[in-house]
């Protein structure tokens, strides 16, 4: 089945599922995506209403609407006078998305009376720092909006086919900055230390999704690289170009342009290019025929018993196979993945080692193991066929995308425009 051309670029090469595309749509308005972070219940019981001797960080709860986690964290660290550093969050949710999100901030490190100041409410105390550890995935509702008929019947057809192949594993649309969809080119640009590229790439690349104004600034900057009437001239909301652009008049220097940057992003740009990569693994992998719900000779797995990456054989069905996701402590096993690994990064002209960017080595990034089929549970639907709706509920492991599920549902011919 083709696979239209966003997918492709973000290395997104297939399905599993076998049914015919819908014509559907997703975020017709922010509340029709709803996301609320699950934190694991060991986290939860050590959480207090009133502080203990022990207990010296405070946990808030904020109701993220239509803006990336990255600015809402850095505008309430504002608020509280603090570096953005100091603020601990679990995760990065679309921006597109209504999103419950937690916040762990030392207590020492803030005046108590400025929380009741800012759009956040406390939840408590404890007495250790919240981490990513702490959360054990999330939660989504979705409404979903049908614009063919006899949709119900390839719903189905596909939710039994999931049932029974599972659903790739992919890093999902969001995580490559879509609808601009470039975060991994830039992450390209950094691990082959082409940082002028990385800087003016993010700078001038258009998508045509952005604002118009947004559009024509940067088509004019990339027709003189005008850095001084940029800074002028740049538009709303586009506070991360301002800090590229101040550093680059300050220094005229395009690593110092990247570092003036949060070191959360710049690193988001590397992660994203490991994203690629693996994408681009994983769909090698289906189109050989490999299965994803179980290991073949060579595979990494996941060992649900012991929680755990082994390379050794148990019972199949405790175990799924995993992919590493490429950086410099990546490793050469034996087997068939390994040589689609190698296979890739030929292709690319990169090598493990790449990924440890002495420029920058705060965002030097080790790789990992990634399982290839998507961990989903408590799955419900209901279709509303008066208004051509449904509506979605279930649950992801932390690090999943319900954009990945939907999509091996609907398989969006316009991703962007569809909503995803």
């Amino acid at each position: 089945m083709k696979v239209p051309e966003e997918d492709l670029r973000i290395g997104m090469e297939t399905y599993v599922t076998s049914t015919r595309p819908i014509k559907a749509r997703i975020r017709q308005v922010l509340d029709d995506f709803l996301v609320e972070e699950i934190i694991k219940p060991d986290a939860i019981i050590k959480i207090h209403k009133r502080p203990h001797e022990e207990d010296k960080y405070v946990i808030l709860k904020i109701i993220k609407r239509g803006e990336d986690t990255i600015k809402t964290v850095s505008k309430i660290s504002s608020e509280l006078g603090l570096k953005i550093g100091k603020i601990k969050f679990l995760g990065l949710k679309d921006s597109r998305s209504v999103s419950v999100q937690y916040l762990c901030i030392s207590a020492s490190d803030i005046d108590l009376k400025r929380l009741r100041k800012i759009q956040a409410t406390f939840i408590g105390w404890i007495n250790r720092l919240l981490t990513k550890e702490d959360l054990l995935g999330n939660k989504f509702l979705i409404r979903v909006v049908i614009d063919n008929r006899g949709y119900e019947r390839v719903i189905i057809e596909a939710l039994d086919q999931i049932e029974e192949k599972g659903v790739p594993n992919f890093y999902s649309y969001q995580r490559f900055g879509y609808p601009r969809g470039i975060t991994h080119i830039i992450g390209r640009f950094i691990v082959k230390r082409e940082f002028k590229k990385a800087v003016l790439a993010y700078l001038t690349m258009r998508s045509g999704f952005e604002r118009k104004e947004i559009e024509e600034w940067r088509r004019e900057l990339e027709g003189d690289f005008n850095f001084k009437r940029a800074y002028k001239t740049v538009p709303r909301g586009l506070i991360y170009e301002k800090m590229m652009l101040r550093a680059l008049i300050r220094h005229n220097n395009h690593l110092k342009a990247l570092r003036a940057l949060p070191i959360t992003l710049r690193k988001l740009f590397v992660n994203a290019y490991q994203s690629l990569l693996f994408n681009k693994s994983l769909s090698r992998r289906i189109l050989r025929g490999n299965p994803i719900t179980r290991p073949v000779t060579g595979d990494l797995c996941y060992d649900y018993r012991r929680k755990r990456i082994t390379t050794q054989k148990y019972d199949s069905s405790f175990v799924v196979p995993a992919l590493q996701v490429i950086g410099f402590g990546y490793k050469k096993l034996d087997g068939e993945q390994t040589e689609i690994d190698e296979e890739i990064m030929k292709e690319e002209e990169i090598n493990p080692k790449m990924f440890y960017i002495k420029e920058m080595p705060e965002i030097s990034c080790k790789g990992g193991i990634r399982r290839a089929c998507l961990t989903f549970w408590d799955l419900s639907t209901e279709i509303l066929r008066e208004r051509k709706e449904i509506l979605l509920s279930f649950k992801l492991s932390k690090g999943e995308y319900a954009t990945t599920l939907l999509r091996e549902i609907i398989k969006p011919r316009s991703p962007i425009k569809q909503g995803f």
